[in-house]
């Protein structure tokens, strides 16, 4: 009876010892891989090139006038009336402008064009939407005045449907916004 509980023992020690070697080997194998990706890792941070003086000044020029170029909640009645002002000067018939204001929420999923928003810091934008009725030349002109405006204006929708005598135009356009306090 003792020898089948030693042969038993013996026999349970084998295994044991096999699937200690086992692990130890896939413990290795998992070290040498993390081993192999660290290299890899500093291979890529060597590679990496920082950025000159004179590139960092660049960003900061363009930075500033980014920045500049967003529009201030204070600035929003200008702007419209600025859009309204254009519509006059080009001629614009049966004039309509209506807004949306968006913000992008914290942890919202995002579209592809409000992560490249959110990437170089812009989480607010107003939609203008106008509709109106003109000739081609004033509509072109109208668009023009309107991208010409001292703010980052970025033209989403153009509609244009022909008239007897003239075009009726839906357009919308977003306007950026600077995070200053509401």
């Amino acid at each position: 009876m003792h020898v089948v509980g030693y042969g038993a023992a013996i026999v349970l020690s084998i295994a044991g010892v096999v699937m200690l070697t086992l692990q130890m080997g896939k413990l290795e194998a998992a070290a040498t891989e993390g081993q192999d990706e660290l290299a890899g890792m500093e291979r890529q941070a060597e590679a990496i090139v920082l950025p000159t003086d004179e590139e960092r000044a660049r960003w900061s020029t363009d930075q500033n006038l980014m920045a500049s170029m967003l529009l201030a909640d204070a600035e929003i009645p200008a702007l419209l009336q600025d859009v309204t002002r254009l519509a006059t000067l080009n001629q614009l018939g049966r004039f309509e402008l209506a807004t949306e204001e968006f913000v992008i929420a914290d942890g919202a999923e995002l579209s592809p064009d409000q992560a490249l928003m959110q990437s170089v810091g812009i989480l607010r934008h107003i939609t203008v939407t106008v509709g109106f009725s003109a000739d081609y030349r004033n509509v072109a002109e109208f668009v023009r005045d309107v991208g010409n405006l001292p703010r980052l204006v970025e033209f989403v929708s153009v509609q244009l449907t022909r008239q007897p005598s003239t075009i009726s135009v839906t357009m919308s356009f977003r306007v950026y916004q600077s995070e200053t306090a509401a």
